[in-house]
């Protein structure tokens, strides 16, 4: 019976998307945004995500550019070019929702391998990552269970089998990094 255990950890990341005239009159208006929505966000929008009332006055800037200023629930920090975003919104529709949270486990441990676009690889990810899991003794029985390994051992053998230690030394062959509500997630080592 397997011990796998199911992570649902809301991590989508978001862009902080904001009107670059006026951030250049020192006013930062903007809106928080998913990476996989930005480009329908215009500028008005962009002031009506930080302005609760307009003048009549108020001039929105449509035909101002934007620019994204920030990020959360991506592995990078400040400003992100064009051609960035349009790279991590890949690397999110590659990776997906439900694995994004193992993904950033997988480059916050360092384990990741990057792209041509020197970003962590979504293809490398989907190789590495064997799951989320309660504990790594979990994991260990059920890669025991899938490749046979006491398959013509006697009843008496098993029942004296040391699970315990040979997770441990099986945990040499994988980067095991923390969820981030509990539980953990496992990538094999390429």
């Amino acid at each position: 019976m397997s011990e796998t255990t199911t992570f649902r950890i809301i991590t989508r990341p978001e862009v902080h998307v904001c009107c670059l005239k006026c951030e250049a009159e020192g006013r930062r208006h903007g809106a928080w945004v998913p990476i996989d929505e930005v480009d329908e966000v215009g500028t008005d929008a962009v002031h009506r995500g930080r302005v609760v009332t307009l003048a009549r006055d108020v001039d929105l800037h449509i035909d101002t550019e934007t620019a994204v200023l920030e990020s959360r629930n991506l592995p990078v920090d400040g400003p992100l070019t064009p051609a960035k975003l349009e790279a991590w919104q890949a690397v999110y529709e590659a990776v997906g929702e439900a694995d994004w949270a193992a993904f950033l486990a997988w480059v916050d441990a360092g384990a990741y391998v990057e792209d041509g676009d020197r970003l962590p690889s979504s293809v490398a990810f989907q190789e590495c990552y064997a799951g989320g899991w309660v504990d790594f003794e979990g994991y260990a029985r059920e890669l025991a269970d899938e490749t046979g390994l006491m398959e013509d051992w006697p009843e008496a053998a098993r029942s004296y089998f040391d699970w315990a230690r040979w997770a441990r030394d099986a945990r040499h062959d994988y980067t095991v990094a923390d969820g981030p509500h509990g539980g953990i997630f496992v990538f094999r080592d390429l």
